[in-house]
Parts: C-alpha cells; sequence; structure tokens
C-alpha cells in the first residue's frame, strides 16, 4: 500500500483487487492478473463516496461497499465513483443497524457483522 494509507475493505473481482482505504476517501485497484498485487496507478485514486471505507464484497453483477453506517452502498465494477444504488441495513423492528463492516455476499444475501 502507499505509504500513509490505511487499508480496509478488499474484494477480488476478475484480475482486479479493489480495496477501500478508511479515512483517505479512495479506492485502491491492483492487477492480480499474474497473481501479484501491482497497484494500478491510473485508477487508484478513484474516489471513495464517503467519509470512511469499512467493508467491500462482491457478487457476480455489483460491489457491495459500507461505511460504517446503516447503508451498503451498490456499485457497477466498471464505475466505482457513483453508487447505482443503496441498501438500508435494518432489524426486525425496522431500527437501522450501523457499524456495518466485513461484507460477504453468499448467494442471495450480504452478511456482515
Amino acid at each position: 500500500m502507499p505509504s500513509g494509507i490505511f487499508g480496509e475493505g478488499c474484494t477480488s473481482v476478475g484480475d482486479r483487487i479493489l480495496q477501500l482505504t478508511y479515512k483517505n476517501e479512495i479506492w485502491l485497484q491492483y492487477d492480480n492478473s499474474m497473481g501479484g498485487f501491482d497497484l494500478i496507478e491510473e485508477e487508484k485514486h478513484k474516489t471513495w463516496p464517503s467519509r470512511e471505507g469499512w467493508g467491500l464484497s462482491h457478487d457476480e453483477n455489483f460491489i457491495y461497499g459500507s461505511d460504517g453506517s446503516d447503508t451498503i452502498f451498490v456499485f457497477h465494477p466498471d464505475q466505482l465513483e457513483f453508487p447505482v444504488r443503496a441498501i438500508s441495513v435494518v432489524d426486525e423492528y425496522a431500527n437501522p443497524i450501523w457499524m456495518v463492516n466485513e461484507l460477504e455476499v453468499v448467494g442471495n444475501f450480504i452478511y456482515a457483522n
């Protein structure tokens, strides 16, 4: 990782590894086509549209990211600057659940802690 950057959520999508930064408000993208972790220089500073990056996961169609709030942001893999939608995380009484982190997509569900 570049010096001075604290990495958070990370997910592998095709030949890329995407990583959120905790407070730098950027995505980092790595080329994993040869099994390495080479930072893709021209794409390293795509803006993360939130103040903090926490968790990151994906399925066949979308990237899912969290910022510690009660919202999971949904991105198209080729357009990381702007979410295509947001998912509110609530309990069985419709109360917001905050500090959503460590996202994992399994089947049709998104798990978090």
